[in-house]
């Protein structure tokens, strides 16, 4: 049986700090640097479930216009039980987007970093066409922060982080 000062005894786990994708930065140095360090933290970490990478197929595939609905660029609703990975894998699918961040001869590369025993080769393909196909500049925002701004509408919130 564990005693209560065994309970609180100091722990050798040591925590990352939150990491921001949505840092701006003066020199490209820097922004490399904060990249490499995103994909530490998500790429390499993250799981692909069955459920997420239906989302992420699904997401790619309607970028391209070639879903069984032939919706092109549809919203997607993403839900799911506090700490089931939601924000992460739009992180994930954050960092998978942003076109100016992926030279097509660095892909490979990044895919390997979130599937690293290539078992999702064809969601690989289907990604890597779509970024030859488009040039995506993924808009991240939380909406929780607006939640009790009455005076701005949902499109005024979009139009404000694009110019920023």
């Amino acid at each position: 049986m564990t005693s209560m000062d065994d309970l609180f005894e100091k722990q050798d786990a040591t925590f990352e700090e939150s990491i921001r994708i949505d840092r701006k930065f003066e020199e490209d140095e820097d922004r490399a640097a904060h990249r490499d360090q995103l994909y530490r933290h998500y790429l390499d970490t993250y799981h692909i479930t069955d459920a997420s990478e239906n989302f992420l197929r699904d997401f790619f595939t309607r970028i391209h216009g070639h879903d069984e609905e032939m919706r092109k660029g549809a919203n997607h609703w993403l839900y799911g039980y506090y700490g089931s990975g939601k924000s992460h894998l739009l992180t994930v699918l954050n960092l998978l987007t942003a076109s100016a961040d992926l030279e097509e001869e660095d892909r490979k590369e990044v895919w390997n970093r979130l599937d690293s025993d290539s078992a999702y080769s064809g969601l690989f393909d289907t990604w890597s066409s779509m970024l030859d196909e488009y040039r995506l500049v993924p808009l991240p925002i939380n909406l929780l922060k607006y939640q009790s701004v009455r005076e701005q509408s949902f499109s005024e919130i979009i139009l404000q982080a694009v110019y920023q």
